[in-house]
């Protein structure tokens, strides 16, 4: 019961143990000398302080014991008054705050009022009317005093507890607290033999409403969704145990929200609350003057079926949304098998790529780049391989998307730079590679990741290459949502000396006065345009011409990849393209294949 009230453990022992022996002592006396029924109430508190002794060293609940105890001394108290008056009537005031730490406020309002008339009533055998009534005063304020108190208190945690489980800005329930309640939901559903549907929503394009119109904006968007999610939802839907009409809907992350059903008897149901949220969630918002409309991606995830904890179901809910979100001709996604395959090939490929990290199962190669006219070695593209199984069976084209989904990119990132950075210095101790541009692919995730620029330093401390002779190139598409930090970090890495490219240039559909925002160098056309070269339709070739004229508007270099005929080549040359690589001059090759290209210069042709 000590431990309940917020003591720590060894000092709840070492109280329960200090009020045990005085009181054994205080019932033995009475038992022998003075009450008998005092003594057995005595001792009948301390078989109460054992069971509690017990329950502490256990880690038990304590709340039965506490409550058995404050009722089993006011019974004490009560004979205490009758038999020694004033002697009693002094432990009055100790039992009457004791109730306010025992009992919900009115239940203690209540006993405090009835223990403390019996008490006062008791004392008049002892204790002469006046003196009782004088007494009473002192006891009415202490319940006044107490009540007071403790409703002080009980409105300071419901606000504290409201804070700690609401959103701040919509006033819907928090990620923390949702979960919480799912989970117990959850569990209810699966024991009355029910189901519960989870509606995992996304809004989106919601950080170009941020973006074009502010966050003061953006925010009201937010609050506009929830209530709307809130209004959407029937009452005959919501969580059982939730009184709040809030507390099912949650806002779980900048612009996701989480809402969970638990009245679920069909498909048709989950199909028909589905068209409320869309129909509701599609209308257009009404923003100082401003009139939008915001799109919305939803997953749906059934208990059982597709989960039995609120992590799994959250996990395949969110994992149908993201399906959802990628197809433009559906707005939501039922959790389904394919999925699931999904999700386990992706956490395959997220071991895997723990265990080439761990197990240094990854590898380089390297795409040789060509001075156009005279198809000399100028620079490399550094590309990445693994001898993983499963990493090789996957390809770079679908394990680097999961590691920069999990995070592990990062590593990947720094273990790339630093064995180019080994290549590098092994090149120009040989006299044959100062001049050699070295081009790395970096993750888009490392556009938002503050600490690349310490971390490359602390790689370049390590080894005698200048920084100009890596390229750091970036894909166009991931600019599409280029925001001041992400400037300020390609600033940062301008600065430092490297030279950064924008690969897959024309995919991205980049405005053309932004370019002269990125501190790049270099644009790379993508091969898909280079492709079509010599295609019937000269549109494509056009877009080669366009991206060629806009490089020498900028000042900026330009690469062809992808080059396959020697068709292609003639029409980059004719176009005066700097540089171009390409299966037609060769493929990736191994580091000493590549060195022994770069020593007799020649090309790989197939």
């Amino acid at each position: 019961m000590i431990v309940k009230l917020g003591f720590s453990k060894p000092l709840a022992i070492a109280m329960h143990i200090a009020a045990f022996v005085p009181i054994l002592v205080y019932g033995l006396h009475h038992i022998f000398n003075e009450v008998a029924l005092l003594g057995w109430l005595l001792l009948a508190n301390d078989l109460i302080l054992v069971f509690s002794f017990h329950a502490t060293l256990k880690d038990l609940d304590l709340d039965i014991y506490l409550k058995g105890f404050v009722m089993s001394m006011t019974v004490t108290i009560a004979v205490v008054c009758y038999y020694l008056g004033l002697r009693g009537v002094l432990f009055v005031f100790p039992l009457l705050t004791s109730y306010f730490y025992s009992f919900e406020y009115k239940t203690a309002l209540l006993f405090s009022v009835i223990a403390s008339a019996i008490c006062m009533l008791a004392a008049l055998n002892s204790i002469e009317p006046e003196m009782v009534a004088r007494i009473s005063v002192g006891v009415s304020l202490t319940i006044f005093f107490n009540a007071s108190f403790s409703a002080l208190l009980h409105k300071q945690n419901r606000s504290l507890q409201v804070e700690a489980d609401q959103d701040f800005l919509t006033g819907i329930s928090n990620r923390r607290s949702f979960n919480a309640c799912l989970q117990r939901e959850i569990a209810q559903a699966n024991k009355d033999g029910r189901f519960l549907a989870l509606f995992y929503i996304d809004l989106d394009d919601f950080k170009r409403i941020n973006d074009n119109y502010g966050h003061t904006v953006g925010d009201e968007v937010l609050k506009q969704a929830s209530q709307r999610l809130v209004n959407s939802v029937r009452s005959t839907d919501r969580m059982t145990s939730m009184d709040d009409e809030k507390s099912d809907i949650a806002r779980y992350a900048g612009d996701e929200f989480a809402l969970a059903v638990t009245h679920i008897n069909s498909i048709d149901q989950v199909n028909k609350i589905l068209d409320r949220i869309l129909e509701s969630l599609n209308k257009l918002y009404e923003i100082d003057n401003l009139v939008f409309k915001v799109g919305s991606s939803i997953g749906v995830a059934i208990s059982g079926s597709d989960g039995q904890s609120a992590e799994e179901l959250l996990k395949n809910a969110d994992a149908a949304m993201f399906v959802a979100k990628s197809n433009v001709n559906k707005q939501y996604q039922f959790f389904n098998e394919d999925i699931s395959n999904q999700i386990i090939v992706k956490q395959s490929i997220e071991k895997a790529i723990e265990d080439a990290l761990e197990k240094e199962e990854f590898f380089l190669v390297f795409m040789p780049m060509y001075e156009t006219n005279s198809l000399s070695i100028c620079g490399v593209e550094v590309l990445l391989r693994s001898t993983n199984p499963i990493l090789q069976k996957y390809g770079p084209d679908k394990f680097i998307p999961v590691a920069e989904q999990s995070g592990l990119i990062f590593d990947i990132d720094l273990w790339v730079i630093e064995s180019v950075l080994k290549k590098i210095e092994e090149i120009n101790q040989m006299g044959t590679g100062e001049k050699l541009l070295f081009c790395i692919n970096i993750s888009a995730s490392e556009l938002g990741n503050e600490r690349i620029i310490d971390d490359i330093k602390k790689i370049f401390e390590k080894y005698t290459v200048a920084p100009e002779q890596v390229e750091l190139e970036v894909t166009e598409t991931s600019l599409i949502n280029i925001d001041e930090k992400t400037i300020d970090i390609l600033n940062q890495l301008k600065s430092y000396g490297f030279r950064l490219s924008l690969d897959d240039f024309g995919t991205g559909y980049t405005a053309f006065n932004q370019l002269a925002s990125y501190p790049v160098d270099t644009l790379k056309v993508d091969r898909s345009f280079v492709n079509m070269i010599g295609n019937s339709s000269d549109s494509n070739s056009s877009m080669v011409n366009v991206v060629t004229l806009l490089a020498s508007l900028y000042e900026l270099e330009i690469v062809a990849e992808g080059v396959e005929t020697q068709e292609q080549l003639n029409y980059l040359r004719a176009i005066s393209c700097h540089y171009v690589q390409g299966y037609f001059l060769s493929k990736p090759v191994e580091w000493q294949h590549f060195l022994e290209l770069l020593a007799t210069n020649k090309t790989l042709l197939n």
